[in-house]
């Protein structure tokens, strides 16, 4: 069935390709790769513009530029698509391919929110045109300047390979290949179900690859906006967090689960009115860091942080208690945030062909009829975004989420 819709695409690409062939051109004249990738960006724009009409309703927004962002292998593996409000920056929507066909596995819509690519060469103070995007992983992404062999990415400063680029893939090549097995056998096992997405309303996990060069994608999203929801903030939905560059600035050492702990904590004070939480980040940072038990290098064991929020909130005479996701459903986010519950998730995967893990603060989600999306305070920016719940090659996932009074 696949083939025969690839077929399908080929054939419809070639017929509008004909359409545009002078009459006395070779009338056996087909498509060549690089008339199907230029296709594939058009449509890409597209593509993104009709998601992102699909879950807002502002008409003004439009894609703007479209980059492309290449795999291990130096093969497409997606494209980051800028959203724009009559020129000005208002976002972003990331697609990956599954099945040659595209999938959101990002995507953030707020004004002046520049895309993640953006955003590090911005940090880099490197301009655009230097540059080769990357993306290992779906949500890890990579800036890599090649006259100085230099690979930088959203967590720490920019890193000069002791090795050359091309043995550096080679190495993600072989932990993706480990890491694929590995859950491999975590799907086949009887007894080890954490971390999957095994309930009844999640779906299957995403296998990105790379895009079939011969291959037409769609330049339309056919799925429909089935629900969403945010943490309640007394305004528009908008929020502001703390970020990467904010930790770093003051001088102190970037831990992004003292990171989550923070915003958790700037959520309850600057949207919550529980004004007993500390306004100066050096403070808070330092606190929650030591009742976190963050080592030196910014490493914190995966379960501290919440004890730690329980312990800083209760300090300082409120009632807080939280609960642990047996299984991290996505319906257990949703049923929390619907209930205006803060939520903390850690979870680990493979970044850049090497395992590591990350914590986040959870303020909202958006489901659609194709995939899942939660909205998180990620520690890199200070604008939340969405990411695909069942798009990422997770090792472990676990939420906890807060009732604070």
């Amino acid at each position: 069935m696949k083939h025969k819709k690839l077929f399908k695409s080929f054939i419809g690409i070639v017929m509008a390709f004909s359409f545009c062939i002078p009459m006395n051109a070779s009338a056996d004249k087909v498509p060549s790769l690089e008339d199907i990738a230029k296709t594939n960006e058009v449509n890409a724009s597209k593509y993104a513009a009709s998601f992102v009409g699909a879950v807002y309703s502002n008409p003004d927004l439009q894609s703007g530029d479209v980059r492309r962002i290449l795999d291990e292998n130096d093969q497409l593996s997606g494209y980051c698509v800028d959203i724009v409000d009559d020129g000005t920056p208002n976002g972003y929507v990331v697609i990956k391919f599954s099945d040659n066909q595209p999938v959101v596995s990002e995507f953030c819509v707020e004004p002046n929110v520049k895309n993640p690519y953006d955003s590090i060469l911005e940090r880099m103070d490197v301009s655009v045109g230097t540059d080769v995007l990357y993306s290992f992983e779906p949500y890890d992404y990579q800036v890599y300047l090649p006259q100085e062999n230099i690979l930088v990415g959203y967590e720490g400063e920019a890193e000069k390979l002791s090795q050359s680029f091309a043995d550096y893939k080679e190495q993600v090549r072989e932990r993706n290949i480990e890491v694929s097995a590995a859950l491999a056998s975590r799907q086949t096992s009887s007894c080890t179900t954490e971390g999957l997405p095994s309930d009844g309303d999640a779906r299957k996990a995403v296998n990105y690859s790379s895009l079939d060069g011969w291959s037409v994608i769609s330049d339309s999203y056919t799925g429909t906006l089935k629900s969403r929801a945010n943490l309640s903030n007394n305004s528009s939905g908008s929020f502001t967090f703390y970020s990467q560059n904010d930790i770093t600035s003051g001088g102190r050492t970037y831990a992004c689960s003292v990171t989550a702990l923070c915003n958790m904590m700037k959520y309850l004070r600057d949207y919550r009115g529980f004004t007993k939480i500390s306004s100066s980040l050096s403070t808070l940072y330092s606190k929650l860091w030591s009742l976190a038990g963050t080592s030196s290098s910014g490493s914190t064991s995966n379960g501290s942080e919440a004890p730690a929020a329980k312990s800083y909130l209760q300090d300082l005479g409120y009632s807080a208690s939280y609960g642990k996701y047996l299984f991290d459903w996505y319906s257990d986010f949703t049923r929390d945030i619907n209930a205006n519950k803060p939520i903390l998730m850690s979870y680990g995967a493979d970044f850049g062909g090497s395992e590591g893990g990350h914590c986040v603060f959870v303020v909202g989600y958006v489901e659609t009829s194709d995939y899942q999306y939660l909205r998180v305070a990620d520690g890199w920016n200070r604008t939340p975004r969405y990411l695909n719940y069942n798009g990422y090659n997770y090792t472990r996932r676990d939420g906890w989420a807060f009732s604070v009074s």
